[in-house]
């Protein structure tokens, strides 16, 4: 009889074990994250507000959202585990995102605290510690230099700066003219970025503490040597500008001459100021660029004209030449009513920007309708964009 009990438990014990395990698996395909809302300005929990719990996989993110308790605290329970998928917290307060990834490898994450901030609209407490410019290389055949620029920016303040519906009130940054190619990085949150006819601008906020935003573009020259003026806006404790020794010349009358480092294996010139003010502008000089010749410049002209432009243009030069004498005798009086009548360099960035912020709308209402952007972050982004269309569009 006790033989036979034993081997009834030895044929149990292998379903008992499948039970554990599939009882195990069970317990671990969801798991739970919680956590603290607390303000960093005030140093008090955050009751009663909106967590959103972000699921990502590839293109599909669903979200869920939870209120904070009395404490400040949340949680949700029950979370699918999905191994290939991203998970990650976020609140809106005041205008502005904050928000974490969450590290689900080992199942449910340690408690996490969201800290928020007060806004300001004041952007005095925004600073540039460091803004370094790399003049990369320059392109022959088209005739541009590609640059890199990283600026590290420092929010010294208790207090989360949030752009106000004013567009001066936007982070901004100067571009050189006829600049192309523009690609924006940056470690703030949640960033969109709109190129305009002197730079870019930023629709972020900035929460304490320091923060990147890294550029890349090309930019046009003419001839051997280009002049670029850098405008720093949020002045500069550290500026350093490079360009690759025997491919560039570089030189800054106000800054002195430059000197020379090895990165990489590479000698680069570099150029070193401190203690830059805010709005301050620094002229630089690049030489030795290279240069097309004649027969190179009179190709790409030509390559340049659409063919259905090329009888046109045969006939428009006829017609100079034979209505020359006409117009230099008339110059004095109509060169100056095709002045008055032209628009300005002016008029033309605002139908630019214009242009712009309507393409920036309708990519912020397809955001909104595809559940990709968040309420808050809808009304904000579309205050700011209606504001300033509003302001080009009354302008005279």
């Amino acid at each position: 009889m006790a033989r036979v009990v034993v081997l009834a438990l030895l044929l149990l014990l292998p379903a008992a074990w499948v039970l554990g395990e599939t009882t195990a698996r069970a317990q671990d395909s969801t798991f739970a994250v919680e956590g603290r809302v607390e303000n960093g300005t005030s140093g008090a929990a955050e009751v009663q507000i909106e967590v959103v719990l972000h699921t990502v996989r590839g293109t599909i993110r669903n979200d869920t959202s939870t209120l904070t308790d009395d404490l400040g605290a949340f949680r949700f329970d029950d979370v699918p585990t999905d191994p290939e998928a991203a998970y990650g917290v976020s609140v809106v307060y005041q205008g502005a995102l904050y928000g974490m990834d969450l590290d689900t490898s080992s199942g449910s994450p340690l408690p996490v605290t969201l800290t928020v901030y007060e806004s300001t609209h004041d952007d005095s407490a925004v600073r540039a510690v460091l803004a370094s410019v790399l003049f990369a290389s320059a392109d022959r055949e088209e005739q541009t230099v590609a640059a890199l620029e990283i600026v590290r920016i420092a929010n010294e303040s208790n207090q989360t700066y949030v752009p106000g519906p004013e567009p001066m009130n936007l982070l901004r940054f100067g571009l050189p003219p006829d600049a192309r190619d523009l690609d924006v990085d940056t470690t703030l949150p949640d960033a969109d970025f709109a190129q305009v006819d002197r730079g870019f601008a930023l629709l972020a906020s900035v929460p304490p503490g320091e923060h990147e935003i890294l550029y890349s573009y090309s930019f046009p020259f003419t001839g051997d040597s280009v002049e670029f003026s850098k405008s720093l806006l949020y002045g500069a404790e550290s500026l350093r500008v490079l360009a690759p020794v025997g491919e560039l010349t570089l030189s800054a009358r106000e800054l002195g001459e430059p000197g020379s480092v090895e990165l990489g294996g590479r000698p680069y010139h570099l150029i070193e100021a401190t203690d830059l003010p805010r709005g301050d502008r620094v002229s630089l000089r690049l030489e030795g660029l290279p240069e097309l010749s004649g027969p190179e410049s009179a190709r790409r002209w030509i390559e340049s004209v659409p063919p259905e432009a090329g009888a046109l243009g045969v006939l428009g030069v006829v017609m100079v030449c034979a209505l020359g004498v006409v117009v230099w005798r008339r110059r004095g009086t109509a060169w100056r009513a095709a002045d008055a009548d032209a628009p300005s360099g002016g008029e033309m960035g605002a139908f630019a920007e214009i242009v712009t912020l309507r393409q920036m709308l309708i990519d912020l209402e397809e955001a909104a309708a595809s559940g990709s952007l968040g309420e808050g972050d809808y009304r904000r982004r579309r205050q700011i964009l209606d504001g300033r269309l509003r302001e080009l569009e009354d302008e005279p």
